[in-house]
């Protein structure tokens, strides 16, 4: 995780870069259960959290 200044109300771009982030380490656990543990369900969970934050992205966006 990266330092951070307190978030900004109102910055769009800013609170989708902490999610993003948190998303991503989220992955980073799930991939290090899957290689310790033999868990790999979350392969078609992640696919679904990429393609929710795309849409979600796509209509923040639009209202720009």
């Amino acid at each position: 995780m990266t330092d951070r200044l307190p978030l900004t109300n109102g910055d769009t771009t800013e609170s989708m870069a902490v999610v993003w982030e948190a998303l991503h380490t989220f992955k980073e656990i799930a991939e290090m259960l899957r290689d310790h543990l033999g868990i790999d369900e979350y392969d078609e969970y992640w696919s679904d959290i990429n393609t929710a934050m795309a849409w979600i992205q796509e209509g923040l966006d639009e209202q720009i």
